[in-house]
């Protein structure tokens, strides 16, 4: 999709509208959007291992009657040895990071090409202040609209909220449940 928003026709529209500095900005949000991606696809592999975990440990009880261990995971991220627990709060965070960081990029993006920079300082343009200043634009009104939209919705909520680690009195982490009856797994993250 990025692929379709940065043809050559649409460059050539930012450019002939002299806010050609909005691509990097929009470079930026769809590079976000493939590292959450990508984060997602790490997640389904960290749980994968730890089925796999729990399947070797189940055929050994069913084999010998009896275990030594419990299913455990251990990964390697990059040359760092860690737990599937580490991995799934690691992986979760780069998550949400990189959400909350699409938002911002994405309304650099707005900023730089719809209002071209003369609204709002590009060091303090950021979703919410971006949102505040569309409204005294009857012109953007459809854009605004999908934006304040958006930003009601639960998602966003959590993802803003996820992210505002100054009011959180401790960590936010995966909750990941393995039922050893039948290998059943459960992952939540609590709510605030």
């Amino acid at each position: 999709m990025y692929e379709n928003l940065v043809q050559f026709q649409n460059k050539k529209l930012l450019f002939d509208n002299k806010v050609i500095d909005a691509l990097q900005f929009l470079t930026n949000a769809a590079k976000k959007l493939r590292l959450a991606e990508v984060e997602i696809n790490a997640l389904t592999y960290v749980n994968n291992r730890i089925k796999e975990s729990y399947d070797l440990w189940n055929k050994e009880l069913l084999d010998n009657g009896r275990s030594n261990l419990l299913p455990s995971v251990t990964l390697e991220y990059f040359g760092t040895i860690m737990s599937d627990d580490d991995a799934n709060e690691k992986i979760t965070g780069s998550f949400f990071h990189y959400l909350h960081s699409f938002f911002d990029n994405f309304a650099q993006f707005i900023n730089t090409s719809l209002l071209a920079n003369k609204e709002v300082d590009i060091n303090k343009a950021s979703f919410a202040v971006i949102r505040t200043k569309l409204r005294t634009y009857p012109e953007y009104s459809t854009i605004l609209k999908e934006l304040e939209n958006f930003s009601q919705t639960t998602e966003f909520q959590y993802i803003e909220d996820f992210n505002n680690i100054n009011k959180h009195q401790y960590t936010i982490d995966v909750q990941c449940t393995l039922t050893l009856k039948d290998g059943h797994m459960e992952q939540e993250i609590p709510e605030f």
